[in-house]
């Protein structure tokens, strides 16, 4: 079941004077759990606030409608995932989905609460990736649900040790999560990345896509360039959520749904290796 804190009606206190407040921030978050604030001040240490992450929370004072409908859409599509989880998953995941206002942490964040499964929707990066439509609002949901069912079903989390295996098992477990938003949504191609042509030249490149990704495994280069909406492979962000679902459904062309989500990772790597071939 889907327990929800949705603190939209606070998010306004953030911004005195129509400016945001870090202080006044910290005790908003501070409303949320005791451990919010020091969660997501951590998380954006690496970050610089002044250049990279206060003009992302400010445009939200400056957004306020488009955000209202983003709260509609997470509102909609959190009861409509809560009721498709039962009936296409048959799971019983306790899962708390926090809809806040963040320090850019991502648009959604697959982790835990006062020890609980949760995920937090971030409305900053929801406004700036404008994934505020009700599709866009339920494949965000479903995404990061995905993470939380995967580590439930046996995935090799937290097993990766080496970058390529950390890199091999990324590109998995992003596209398990897209192939379960996709079971949940009810279409095969829905990706909510897809803008502007993004789909159509994935499909168009497929084959280098894979092998590009194998030959920076191999030569021991970062991946980091297949994921992320700040990051661009040949001009396209995101690249490595289309490959990684086309790698987890054609896992699934071999394996039961439960074996091949509990696959280890020199597995992994072995059918990686295959699927660039194939």
């Amino acid at each position: 079941m889907l327990s929800i804190i949705d603190t939209f009606s606070h998010i306004r206190s953030c911004f005195p004077s129509g400016q945001f407040s870090l202080p006044e921030w910290q005790k908003y978050a501070a409303g949320i759990a005791a451990e919010f604030p020091g969660k997501i001040m951590d998380d954006i240490a690496c970050y610089r606030f002044e250049e990279e992450i206060l003009p992302v929370v400010q445009n939200v004072c400056a957004s306020w409608e488009e955000l209202e409908f983003a709260h509609s859409s997470f509102q909609s599509a959190a009861a409509k995932i809560s009721e498709q989880l039962t009936q296409k998953f048959h799971t019983d995941l306790d899962v708390c989905v926090v809809f806040y206002l963040g320090l850019c942490s991502g648009a959604g964040w697959a982790t835990t609460l006062n020890g609980k499964p949760a995920v937090l929707l971030g409305a900053e990066k929801i406004l700036e990736l404008k994934w505020v439509d009700p599709d866009r609002m339920f494949a965000l949901i479903a995404h990061e649900i995905g993470h939380i069912w995967h580590r439930a079903m046996g995935g090799a989390f937290g097993q990766a040790g080496a970058a390529e295996d950390k890199a091999v098992f990324q590109l998995y477990s992003e596209g398990v999560a897209v192939w379960f938003e996709q079971c949940l949504y009810g279409q095969d191609d829905f990706y909510l990345e897809n803008h502007d042509g993004w789909l159509d030249w994935c499909t168009a490149h497929h084959a280098e896509i894979k092998r590009e990704f194998w030959r920076r495994i191999r030569q021991k280069e970062s991946v980091q360039i297949f994921f992320g909406d700040w990051a661009r492979y040949r001009g396209y962000s995101d690249v490595g959520y289309y490959l990684g679902s086309r790698f987890v459904r054609w896992l699934l062309g071999k394996y039961p749904v439960s074996e091949a989500l509990s696959l280890s990772i020199p597995k992994l790597k072995q059918e990686y290796q295959i699927f660039t071939e194939s």
